[in-house]
């Protein structure tokens, strides 16, 4: 897939879920929280991205990405 096509996919993909919480999207256990989301392989870093933005907009403080391989896309 394309990247846009992957970044497409990912937003319709990953939501955070945010039941009995007070406030629209957030997530009083990642409020304040420093994040680390493990990846195998990174593509083109279009869910790191989507999760990484979930987990924000949901509380957390900051979130690092960990990534065992990385695929090289040709420009």
């Amino acid at each position: 897939l394309s990247r846009r096509s992957r970044e497409r996919r990912a937003a319709q993909t990953y939501h955070l879920r945010t039941a009995g919480s007070a406030q629209a999207g957030r997530v009083p256990e990642l409020d304040g929280q420093h994040i680390l989301l493990v990846d195998d392989v990174l593509t083109s870093g279009a869910t790191a991205a989507r999760i990484s933005q979930c987990l924000l907009r949901g509380g957390a403080r900051s979130v690092k990405v960990l990534t065992a391989a990385r695929v090289r896309v040709r420009p």
